[in-house]
């Protein structure tokens, strides 16, 4: 069994070029990803439906981004809704609630997007309050590709450099060309 031999500093040209790569496709292939996500998942007012019955479950989960499961009964169709904006009121969410909900389903036809919430009759989240929210969320994604292309190109330029100074791309690059130069025994 043949054993690997541990990278060294010379492979690090290759490492840096292979980042760079990583990151320049990362920045070309984020705006398209981008455009087609935000505006699959935008819901025109038009395009929602209305939801009106009794919830029958509520769960959360809370991390980096916290979320609100509903399950609602609708006239003995069940319904799971996910709310856009997240608000601390939601705690109070308990079983029996009365809910009027404007929704746009994903595209599995299982989750339901909340985009405008009604609890016992009170305003929880407006359709403005959950366009707002995802517009800025695109907006945050957006700027991370200035900074990712920086990258890409400092990477690109550490690697040509440090392949000038090394002189081969990586470590095995060396063994070749000296298995070229020196003369055979």
């Amino acid at each position: 069994m043949a054993t690997r031999k541990r990278a060294t500093r010379h492979d690090l040209p290759t490492l840096l070029l292979g980042l760079g790569i990583i990151l320049a496709l990362f920045t070309a292939a984020s705006p398209i990803a981008s455009k087609h996500d935000f505006n699959a998942h935008l819901a025109s007012e038009s395009e929602l439906q209305t939801i009106k019955g009794t919830v029958t479950d509520v769960s959360w989960t809370i991390g980096r981004e916290s979320n609100l499961y509903l399950t609602v009964e609708d006239g003995g169709q069940t319904y799971h809704l996910i709310p856009i904006v997240w608000s601390t009121r939601f705690r109070q969410w308990q079983s029996g609630d009365q809910i009027v909900a404007r929704v746009k389903p994903d595209y599995t036809h299982r989750l339901n997007w909340c985009w405008e919430l009604q609890r016992n009759g009170s305003m929880m989240v407006s359709y403005e309050d959950s366009l707002n929210y995802k517009l800025e969320e695109r907006r945050r994604g957006d700027e991370v590709i200035p900074w990712a292309a920086g990258f890409a190109l400092a990477f690109f330029s550490c690697a040509v450099l440090l392949q000038r100074y090394f002189g081969a791309w990586s470590e095995k690059g060396f063994v070749r060309l000296e298995a070229t130069l020196l003369p055979k025994s």
